[in-house]
């Protein structure tokens, strides 16, 4: 694709404008090469593998733009959790874990005892339910012909398993956001956003799906 820029690009351009202008995501674009990559454990056991997404290099270039423009109008507004430092530029884990435990150092020095529970979602970005998270979107303002493209983005994807040199069948996927993609993560984030909000006590912080919510007090005499 690099060496042919110079001369694709201009048909390219017409494709994604189009493809924004009539809020349509090419459905050929939206089938995923599945590879199941070995963990640990018993071979037989299909949980012991980790399935590794392939999706077509066009339909990334496409998804760049609209992350960089959703991803700054969220930043701009600062729509995203504070203590959410996965997938976010400047955090990390090594950002998460310093403010866990200057919280719980803090709350030592005042005498305090903290309480923390460790939440982990499993196959997280498969979990994704696609009319919570266009709610979502709206929600936070995403104007309606945008969450149109973004239907069309999640909506009737599929996938192959590729194994041993022979490809299964195409199955749909009805739910989840596409793994190896650009926008999935920040989606995911968008999902999980509200998380804190159901909390009455305590402090939540995330590191994409993994969750901890500290609760802390005054240790009785």
């Amino acid at each position: 694709m690099k060496i042919a820029a110079p001369v694709i690009y201009g048909s390219l351009t017409d494709i994604f404008n189009l493809s924004i202008a009539s809020n349509v995501f090419p459905s050929d674009w939206k089938v995923a090469k599945i590879s199941p990559d070995f963990k640990s454990g018993n071979k037989s056991e299909a949980n012991n593998y980790r399935p590794i997404s392939v999706l077509p290099k066009i339909a990334r270039v496409l998804e760049r733009p609209v992350f960089e423009q959703l991803y700054s109008y969220f930043g701009e507004n600062k729509f995203l959790y504070a203590h959410q430092s996965g997938f976010r530029a400047l955090h990390s884990t090594v950002t998460a874990l310093l403010k866990m435990t200057n919280e719980w150092c803090c709350n030592i020095d005042k005498g305090m005892a903290s309480g923390v529970l460790f939440l982990d979602l499993k196959k997280a970005f498969g979990t994704v339910n696609h009319e919570i998270l266009l709610k979502n979107l709206r929600w936070y303002g995403v104007e309606t012909p945008a969450v149109y493209w973004f239907r069309s983005y999640l909506a009737n994807r599929k996938q192959v398993c590729y194994v041993n040199g022979v490809m299964s069948a195409a199955d749909f996927v009805t739910r989840g956001v596409p793994q190896g993609s650009i926008l999935g993560p920040l989606l995911f984030l968008i999902y999980v956003n509200d998380i804190p909000k159901s909390l009455n006590y305590g402090v939540a912080r995330l590191f994409a799906d993994d969750t901890n919510l500290t609760f802390s007090g005054c240790i009785l005499p």
